[in-house]
């Protein structure tokens, strides 16, 4: 089987893969989802930094002596 460089390579190609140029796939696979998970739990812990930060604006602001 011919050598298909590893960016060339597409799954829905007629030859199959190499046990070597499916392990490649699947670990740079496994990188892109991992850095994407990393962004979405970094991104969602931040929103859930500011709406805790506006949560305890909007209470100390209802609850101050100076609200009653």
């Amino acid at each position: 089987m011919p050598t298909i460089p590893i960016r060339k390579y597409r799954l829905t190609s007629l030859t199959e893969p190499t046990d070597r140029m499916l392990s490649q796939l699947m670990k740079s696979v496994s990188a892109a989802a991992n850095e994407r998970a990393d962004k979405a739990h970094r991104a969602y812990f931040a929103e859930i930094d500011v709406l805790v930060r506006e949560a305890r604006i909007s209470w100390n602001a209802k609850n101050s002596p100076a609200a009653k």
